[in-house]
């Protein structure tokens, strides 16, 4: 007989039986708890649970809905972490509420469920909610289908309060739990939904819109009118590669005003953008990259400023499209900038630039705490910068290098990819000063210039200004130092010349001290009205008129040489002042290149035999003429009539 040995049947169990133990099949963790009435304390049946898991999907699972008495479980999610909301329906007119007890998502307890295990006690207490209705209309007519947005009064989106119009244009949201909201009606231009989004209250953007509060009941009548518009769009490329640029702000204006609107697009991954729908009309529409994308802020369709930017037309019910850019990689400038003398670094000072055509480029930037700066990007290219201090600050205006003026301002060179390092600015100490010009009998008087001079040497400095409509002047920033200060009216102004402090001439002018970032005040003018003199210099030999022929002004029976003076013009005629009502003397003081001998009014050799001429108020003092004897022709000087 022979033996059979089989394996017995049950021997593989206990390894089965471990195996079994030990792994756990996805979707076998479970939720479960309690949905109560918060005023009651009743089981809700019938309420939702959702599962969304830490992107913000929602996780599919199996249950999910309270039943009697407002118990729930819900299966088949795999181990992990997630939020858990109890999502009423509107008809059952409560709240959705997060775990634990938050109504904002973002507020959320989060629920970590283990491998095989389960989350017990996940409880809900919901309060009740309230409806917001009303209708959206599109210039004037009802409009249906029109999707509708919820946010919280902190501007979190709530995903889970979706509307949209009925046929009549009435839209639904709720139920909300006491407490204010903004709701926007947002059309889709894809599905031929040519309006504007609007919030309640007409605002175009979330950050101007006005939230309505519920305290406890619906609102009603929260009605959204929109208006028609159309769509903007394109394609932002690299110049040269054509390469897609992905993640570029959009910026837009409006043409009449050049006023930003506070609505914009970003670049895709295949560097298309779209705007919403806009009101038809015309736009001015600029890229703005950061200066680590490395491409110039630049206008459509190829310019660095607002001003020379060329205009986008939107139409009504329709798409404009190919609106496109394509632009060159772009460069920087950096360096330092330092208080003049004692080098220390300056921060938050104001950087502003200027292409080859001394237009000023709309990129800025301000000094760091440690008096560095990098202002871009920038298209390749030649630039002027400027270091703008404010008054405050107490700093001179400055251009690189180490100039005041534009015009006189060093080139900088900007290459594509690069950054042009080492363009450095060292600011003088500065202040400013202010004042009022008045007439007389104390009206205001506008547009009259004002000039300064260094009161150690007279000279007049490049800084100066002309008063406002009210009178008021500001000059500065100028150097710190002693100054002197004069108001130079024109002749068709007719005042009369004044120094500060009232004062005729620079030599008797009052002195006063600028102060590093303090403003001189005070410095105030009333001035009185003023005339002229005006004749004609010319030759005695042939009477043809003299050019560049200066004409000098004296206080009558003294030698006090006034300080406006005048020159002859090509036809040799001369205007002189305005002055203060008055008697005066008047030379003729020819360049000693021209051989024309001095003369003074009418032809008298020296200022003691001089006629005097008398000047009014508002007057033009005419034919004030001479005839100037050329000393080759003549040695007789004065024979000349």
């Amino acid at each position: 007989m022979i033996a059979c040995h089989r394996t017995p049947r049950f021997s593989a169990l206990p390894f089965l039986t471990l195996l079994l133990i030990s792994v756990s099949p996805l979707g076998a963790q479970t939720i479960s708890g309690r949905v109560t009435n918060a005023s009651t304390g009743n089981g809700i049946l019938g309420v939702d649970l959702d599962v969304i898991d830490s992107n913000g999907a929602s996780v599919a699972i199996t249950g999910g809905r309270t039943t009697t008495n407002g118990v729930y479980t819900i299966t088949g999610i795999d181990p992990g972490t997630y939020r858990v909301r109890a999502d009423a329906s509107l008809a059952l007119g409560f709240a959705d509420e997060y775990y634990s007890e938050q109504f904002l998502p973002s507020l959320a307890t989060p629920v970590t469920v283990a491998a095989g295990g389960t989350a017990a006690n996940i409880n809900f207490t919901l309060v009740n909610g309230f409806e917001i209705t009303g209708t959206v209309t599109g210039d004037g007519v009802p409009l249906s289908g029109i999707d509708m947005d919820v946010y919280a009064s902190n501007g979190e989106f709530l995903g889970s309060y979706p509307g949209t119009t009925d046929a009549s244009g009435v839209y639904r949201v709720g139920a909300l739990p006491p407490g204010s909201y903004y709701v926007r009606a947002n059309p889709d231009p894809a599905a031929g939904q040519f309006y504007t989004t609007r919030y309640i209250g007409g605002a175009a953007t979330l950050a101007s819109a006005t939230p309505v509060t519920i305290t406890n009941a619906s609102l009603t009548g929260q009605n959204i009118a929109l208006t028609g518009g159309g769509t903007l769009s394109g394609t932002v490329t690299q110049q040269g590669p054509g390469t897609p640029l992905v993640g570029i702000d959009l910026d837009l204006f409006d043409a009449s005003t050049s006023t930003i609107i506070p609505v914009n697009a970003t670049t895709r991954v295949d560097g298309t953008y779209s705007f919403p729908v806009l009101p038809a009309g015309t736009y001015r529409l600029r890229i703005d990259p950061t200066l680590a994308q490395r491409y110039p802020r630049t206008y459509y369709p190829d310019s660095y400023s607002l001003s020379t930017a060329g205009t986008v037309t939107v139409a009504n019910n329709a798409a404009t499209s190919g609106i496109n850019f394509s632009v060159p990689q772009a460069g920087s400038i950096s360096g330092t900038i330092r208080e003049e003398g004692t080098l220390t670094p300056l921060a938050a000072i104001d950087l502003d630039c200027y292409d080859a055509l001394d237009q000023r480029v709309d990129v800025t930037t301000v000094s760091a705490a440690d008096g560095t700066y990098v202002i871009g990007p920038l298209a390749p290219g030649i630039y002027h910068l400027r270091a703008d201090a404010t008054l405050q600050q107490g700093y001179l205006l400055q251009y690189y290098n180490l100039k005041p003026t534009l015009s006189t301002a060093d080139a900088i060179t900007v290459t594509a990819g690069m950054a042009t390092p080492a363009i450095d600015f060292t600011l003088g100490k500065a202040g400013w000063i202010e004042g009022t010009v008045l007439a007389a009998g104390g009206t205001p008087l506008e547009g009259i210039d004002l000039d300064v001079y260094t009161a150690a040497d007279g000279l007049r400095i490049p800084f100066g200004t002309a008063t406002r409509a009210d009178g008021t002047y500001l000059i500065g920033p100028i150097p710190i130092g002693t100054y002197k200060m004069r108001c130079d009216p024109t002749v068709a102004q007719a005042f009369a010349v004044e120094y500060w402090d009232a004062k005729p001439r620079l030599a008797e002018a009052d002195t006063f001290v600028v102060a590093q970032g303090i403003g001189t005040l005070g410095l105030n003018f009333t001035l009185e009205p003023g005339g002229s003199l005006s004749g004609t210099i010319r030759s005695a030999a042939d009477n043809s008129p003299l050019a560049d022929i200066d004409i000098d002004l004296y206080i009558d029976g003294t030698l006090v040489k006034l300080d406006q003076s005048a020159k002859t013009a090509a036809d040799g005629t001369f205007t002189v002042g305005p002055v203060p009502p008055g008697n005066y003397r008047l030379r003729a003081d020819a360049p000693v290149a021209s051989n024309y001998i001095d003369l003074y009014y009418p032809a008298a050799p020296d200022l003691a035999t001089a006629q005097t001429i008398t000047v009014n108020a508002g007057a033009i003092t005419q034919g004030i003429d001479l005839r100037l004897v050329d000393r080759t022709l003549t040695s007789n000087f004065w024979i000349i009539r």
